[in-house]
């Protein structure tokens, strides 16, 4: 990141911490404030601003808009929130957003894909569906005005060479279908449907239950093909799969041999190895009772 870069990052910053740049290690460090557990905040245009305590503590509506406007017959059934990005499911199955890392004022709409428009919809049939945003902190994603950066700010992930790399800014709705043997997924920056997708574990004889996802992590509770419970989770987003346009990837460990593996590289700079590396099986869930 440039110094100008850094600057206009920190100039946009807000809450309950203060934060310095490092130019040698190419991050930002943040510190709570000594009183920010008596200090209040409020959400006003997508940034957190300070406000008395007993007013931050108070029922309000979200940035005061609330929800989003809906047409007659439609309702809000289920929402789900990812660092400063909210997204609502109605009872059309139809996707709503709240997103403040966008430049202009901050609004409620409709879900569209890109680079081709189109109303978002969640695939007939789902069994269940999950959102998860992993961001670094970038001048055009100015993300210090309303994220907890010891939670919200994702810094990096590795491949299976352990080299580092930044994520862009993948906002990833998945759905787990409704045979359980299937998740698709969608981020903010592909067409308006549910095409991409890959198999739950065992090549797909494993039936998903729930999904969730923190970041770019998700987590599958289902049932093994013998019946008996199970957990899985494994890193995964139109980036790390090796999809994104401007990204080098390579399937050669010899190519990417020569990176700093105690450095973390920009979109542009990294060379990630593929496949994406798999993710860990969860240690054994008892046979009875409900998981944690």
């Amino acid at each position: 990141m440039t110094e100008e870069g850094a600057q206009s990052v920190l100039r946009d910053a807000s809450g309950p911490y203060s934060f310095e740049y490092e130019p040698e290690g190419n991050r930002f460090v943040a510190t709570p404030l000594p009183d920010a557990a008596e200090r209040g905040f409020k959400m006003v245009e997508g940034r957190l601003v300070p406000a008395s305590a007993e007013e931050a503590r108070e029922w309000h509506l979200h940035d005061g808009l609330g929800g989003p406007v809906l047409p007659p017959g439609e309702h809000a059934v289920e929402m789900q929130v990812a660092g400063d990005f909210v997204e609502i499911r109605t009872n059309t199955d139809k996707m709503y957003s709240y997103d403040p890392t966008k430049p202009g004022p901050v609004v409620w709409k409709a879900e569209a894909g890109c680079p081709f428009g189109g109303d978002i919809h969640l695939p007939e049939g789902f069994r269940d569906w999950t959102f998860g945003e992993a961001v670094a902190v970038k001048p055009m994603r100015n993300c210090l005005k309303s994220m907890n950066p010891f939670t919200d700010i994702v810094g990096y992930f590795e491949d299976t060479q352990g080299n580092k790399g930044d994520f862009g800014f993948p906002a990833t709705t998945g759905v787990l279908m409704g045979n359980g043997r299937e998740v698709r997924y969608r981020d903010t920056g592909l067409p308006a449907d549910f095409a991409r997708g890959f198999l739950t574990p065992h090549h797909g004889r494993f039936t998903g239950e729930k999904l969730a996802a923190a970041g770019a992590t998700w987590l599958l509770y289902g049932h093994e093909p013998d019946g008996a419970p199970g957990l899985y989770a494994r890193m995964y987003d139109y980036e790390v799969n090796g999809d994104c346009p401007g990204r080098h990837y390579s399937y050669d460990s010899s190519e990417v041999s020569a990176l700093d593996n105690d450095k973390v590289y920009s979109l542009s700079e990294q060379i990630q190895m593929l496949p994406p590396p798999d993710g860990p099986e969860s240690p054994s869930l008892p046979s009875r009772g409900r998981p944690c």
